[in-house]
């Protein structure tokens, strides 16, 4: 399990999980991630989640974030330039069920770069500081990132100043 006593005193980030080996990183479960109100900034994520494989991230209420209550991003630090294509580290096979997602700054989940992401009965609820303000927001950084096999089933959507789902697409790749 991941998760259990983690703490940050200067209140930064709740979980900050950084994986390129493969491995399976686990479960994180039954708790609670609260970052303080009064820090408030973009980048303030409840759990970050960079180059990671093979997370469930199950039970949570990830709340009060200054930015994001979950990101799910690729590890752009290893993207290299190869023969005009990029080597392309995104995170996959995650998994999210189960979550209060409340209160967040930007986004409940943000999501950039991802290969099989499923999202299943959450509350992703009450958004309102920073664009886009959504529920989930599916919206890759550059144009060599992956958004593939992901879904959302069963969630409620409510009370974000934004949509309940975003879709920004405008810097993917053409593909054929």
């Amino acid at each position: 399990y991941l998760g259990q006593g983690i703490t940050n005193p200067n209140g930064n980030w709740k979980l900050h999980v950084v994986d390129t080996s493969g491995s399976n990183l686990g479960i994180i479960d039954n708790w609670s991630i609260t970052i303080p109100s009064n820090n408030w900034s973009e980048w303030r994520h409840c759990i970050n989640l960079f180059g990671c494989h093979n997370v469930q991230i199950e039970g949570l209420k990830i709340n009060d974030s200054g930015g994001d209550g979950v990101c799910i991003d690729g590890n752009n630090d290893t993207v290299e330039y190869n023969s005009g294509e990029y080597n392309i580290h995104p995170c996959t096979n995650i998994t999210i069920k189960n979550c209060d997602i409340d209160n967040n700054f930007r986004e409940c989940i943000f999501v950039t770069n991802v290969d099989t992401l499923n999202i299943e009965h959450c509350n992703c609820i009450n958004t309102s500081g920073g664009y886009t303000y959504s529920g989930i927001d599916i919206e890759p950084d550059y144009p060599w990132e992956i958004l593939r096999h992901i879904t959302i089933r069963k969630c409620r959507f409510d009370g974000n100043y934004g949509d309940g789902i975003t879709l920004a697409l405008y810097k993917t790749a053409d593909t054929d």
